[in-house]
């Protein structure tokens, strides 16, 4: 309890306001936690054995509006759908949000702007016509359509990259990421060894840290899992974790995360049963699953 005259004063977002200024979207994205395939899903999709199959399991799901229209489904189509509904969920949440939640999910926003330039980029320097590449880019990264054009338009030179930079990148979010890196000439990796010399490295690195070391040993163990697979069943871990507190700005980043995870777990799914890989569809990394190797190791506790 403070007294009159006092100099406390509450901090935005705090314990005590967070949820005056941000409960409501809070309470959004815990709710929009129910939408993520349950093992159930999983398992009726691992069993389908067309496309069609697949479509018809989804429409059961939050993923069933976004299908319907769709009179024949590939993995990217899923993929395009999938990436659509986060999209339109996400900026469901921005436009609930004040400061400094808006702020914290506009970064969130940025790496899909990076992605979009170095998209954009790289596909014109390997001859890909323009409108292509438009529509490739992520929804949640998108510019301008003239800034969207414009980028691929410098030539691919220090003296192009620093022009892109004060052109046209100075004037967006992501502009001062890139006002050091795009001035330098890129240096690409030659020869094999050289990856492999850059790879050794990273796990001289990497093993030192207990929470990566696990997941490095996958690759040099020779283990069937790649090690992709296995970054991936750290960060789901990691993001579920996210929703277990309260009064903080993680579940919002978590949430975006593990759709992303999600969408690659149709699209991994999707790819198997059109080319039945059936031994393979299994290799996918679940969320919120309750066999999950953390899940049960604590429920054996």
């Amino acid at each position: 309890m403070t007294t009159p005259g006092s100099s406390y004063q509450p901090s935005t977002g705090g314990m005590e306001t967070f949820n005056i200024a941000h409960g409501f979207v809070e309470s959004l994205v815990r709710g929009m936690r129910n939408s993520f395939l349950s093992d159930s899903d999983y398992h009726h999709l691992t069993q389908c054995d067309n496309l069609e199959d697949c479509k018809m399991n989804l429409g059961e799901t939050d993923f069933g509006p976004g299908l319907a229209d769709e009179s024949v489904l590939t993995p990217t189509v899923l993929q395009s759908a999938a990436i659509s509904k986060l999209s339109t969920e996400f900026l469901y949440l921005r436009s609930q949000s004040v400061a400094p939640l808006s702020t914290f999910l506009d970064f969130i926003t940025h790496e899909y702007m990076i992605d979009n330039i170095m998209l954009l980029l790289k596909g014109t320097m390997s001859g890909r016509d323009i409108n292509d590449l438009i529509s490739m880019a992520h929804p949640l990264g998108l510019f301008k359509e003239s800034t969207m054009r414009s980028i691929p338009t410098f030539e691919s030179n220090a003296k192009g990259y620093a022009d892109l930079y004060q052109c046209v990148l100075v004037d967006t979010p992501v502009g001062v990421y890139f006002s050091k890196f795009l001035q330098e000439t890129s240096q690409n990796l030659g020869s094999a060894g050289e990856v492999r010399n850059v790879l050794e490295e990273l796990g001289a690195v990497v093993t030192q840290f207990s929470q990566y070391a696990p997941a490095w040993s996958v690759h040099t163990s020779g283990a069937s899992k790649s090690i992709d697979d296995a970054f991936y069943e750290r960060d789901v871990h990691q993001l579920e974790l996210a929703f277990e507190g309260q009064m903080h700005f993680a579940c919002f980043y978590a949430y975006v995360k593990l759709k992303e995870q999600e969408i690659r777990n149709l699209v991994w799914i999707s790819e198997c049963v059109l080319q039945n890989q059936k031994e393979s569809i299994n290799d996918f990394v679940p969320i919120f699953s309750q066999h999950a190797p953390w899940r049960v190791k604590n429920q054996r506790r």
